[in-house]
């Protein structure tokens, strides 16, 4: 069930896919294997909200490298807080945002100890902002733009936006343009660094020509770690409902 669930969703019938893994995940509820298929699956026909509710109640046994249904829990909650947001629901916005960042202990997974949360802030301060908490509004953008000058901080790739965007904002053009070129320095040419500096740019045609590229993940050793942007299918989402280009 499995296998043929992949299969279809290589396939990209992603209806047939989550209609294949929910019928075997019915009849093994204790596979968790199973149960992350049908989450990713529910995300894929998108239903985020249903994902987040099927995340909380799998028991995903903690292993080495375990983090996709992390990252599915937290992508979710994100995706619903942005359609919350989009509908003026400020309230469930800012409930899924706050679940967006916890690390649930059934999903096998610690939370680290550096941890780049400037997406979900981002989100909740425009969710403060259609609300009138200025205080909140300032409180939430000094968060992201110090974050950059905390001692484990690296370009991560795009929420770099987001700083670099707050900070031009504020007046400081030099610091957001040095921390976009850090950025193509330490992680040049991919998918993710040309969309940040097309968007920052002000080349909104280019920006979306890239969005709509299929990334190619390449490792040249197969025994480390492939670094993946895990924040750019929200940013590019986020940029349908908030103007980078004002």
């Amino acid at each position: 069930g499995l296998a043929l669930s992949k299969f279809y969703e290589k396939q990209k019938d992603y209806a047939k896919a989550k209609s294949v893994v929910a019928t075997f995940f019915g009849r093994h509820p204790q596979n968790y294997y199973l149960g992350l298929q049908l989450a990713k699956q529910l995300s894929l026909n998108d239903e985020p909200e249903a994902c987040v509710n099927l995340l909380a109640k799998l028991k995903v046994l903690p292993n080495e490298g375990a983090t996709a249904g992390y990252h599915l829990w937290r992508e979710s909650n994100l995706i619903v807080a942005m359609n919350a947001f989009k509908d003026k629901q400020y309230k469930k916005a800012l409930k899924f945002i706050a679940q967006s960042r916890t690390w649930p202990e059934n999903l096998g997974v610690g939370k680290p100890y550096f941890v780049d949360e400037r997406l979900p802030d981002f989100l909740e301060s425009l969710c403060y902002k259609a609300t009138g908490n200025k205080k909140s509004v300032s409180a939430f953008e000094n968060k992201i733009t110090s974050f950059i000058q905390t001692k484990d901080f690296k370009s991560t790739g795009s929420a770099d936006l987001l700083s670099a965007w707050l900070l031009r904002k504020s007046g400081a053009e030099q610091k957001a343009s040095t921390l976009i070129e850090n950025l193509d320095k330490q992680k040049p040419a991919t998918k993710s660094t040309r969309w940040v500096k097309a968007v920052y740019a002000g080349n909104k045609p280019l920006a979306a020509k890239i969005g709509n590229e299929v990334e190619i993940i390449k490792s040249g050793d197969p025994y480390a770690p492939v670094e993946v942007d895990n924040d750019l299918a929200l940013m590019l989402r986020l940029s349908t409902i908030f103007n980078f280009y004002n």
